[in-house]
């Protein structure tokens, strides 16, 4: 059974064709959906950091008159 289908990185991690225990494909599971909420937490972050640098370049550039 695959979780991560569609990250081809992550398939290896998170599918496993057999299953000991339950307390096992759970474990998996939950890791592999830390993995995807972390990647996500970073391309937000970097996404915001980015958005922040660009205010910042267009109200050095626009209103405070500094040239490249």
């Amino acid at each position: 059974m695959r979780f991560c289908s569609s990250f081809s990185s992550l398939s290896l991690i998170c599918a496993y064709p057999e299953e000991s225990t339950i307390a096992e494909s759970i474990r998996r599971s939950a890791f592999c959906i830390a993995l995807i909420l972390l990647g996500w937490f970073i391309t937000v972050g970097a996404a915001l950091i980015n958005k922040f640098f660009l205010i910042f370049y267009i109200f050095g550039v626009q209103l405070l008159g500094v040239s490249d």
